[in-house]
């Protein structure tokens, strides 16, 4: 089963550009694309959980094995990517669990609640950015951690897998900067995303 978090303040194109790329690599029924109600290690965010759920489901229409979980948005308080695992490997028994992660994202693990935990629930995809092939083992990585070449090798909890991501340019950061400067994000994010961030008046 894979899983994909975030923020999504809003779903953009980088986002849905990972999204496929993790399916192409993949062979999941389904995968789980998980909004957090409230981020630990960011600012809040400046539209509401259910805003930010919609967008993910509009951004991720017509991928008939993506999944638009609710669970962190019904989970009082912080979300935490731990809390979700656990429950999912509840749910899931005999399912592996796949993390899917943006680079970024992977350097700053060591500060997440229970990071070590997190490699003895699942395994982490990791998509560098264009242009790099770093694939070293960062120090930090527990010792259950494994690097590996290949999704085949990530049947079981603790496999690293590095991929390249394809060229994706903008950020959700970017994106609210340009609407509040009323410019067009059209190129930025799927148009039932457009659509609806017009239609909500969402982050002028």
């Amino acid at each position: 089963m894979g899983i994909f978090g975030g923020t999504f303040d809003p779903f953009h194109n980088c986002h849905l550009t990972i999204l496929e790329a993790f399916l192409e690599v993949t062979s999941f029924a389904k995968v789980h694309v998980i909004p957090a109600k409230i981020p630990a290690l960011r600012d809040s965010p400046e539209s509401s959980a259910e805003d930010r759920l919609v967008m993910a489901r509009l951004g991720t229409k017509g991928l008939s094995n993506v999944v638009c979980d609710d669970r962190e948005i019904q989970r009082p308080g912080t979300s935490y990517t731990i809390d979700s695992l656990r429950s999912l490997a509840i749910e899931n028994v005999h399912q592996p669990l796949i993390l899917a992660l943006g680079r970024d994202a992977f350097d700053q693990m060591e500060s997440w609640a229970d990071w070590e935990e997190i490699f003895q629930l699942a395994s982490l995809v990791v998509f560098n950015r264009p242009g790099s092939d770093y694939a070293d083992s960062p120090r930090w990585l527990p010792a259950c951690a494994r690097i590996v070449n290949s999704f085949d090798q990530c049947s079981k909890a603790g496999q690293v897998l590095f991929l390249k991501n394809k060229p994706c340019y903008g950020s959700a950061t970017k994106i609210r900067r340009l609407l509040k400067e009323n410019l067009s994000i059209h190129h930025l994010v799927p148009s039932g995303v457009h659509e609806y961030i017009k239609s909500r008046n969402l982050y002028v």
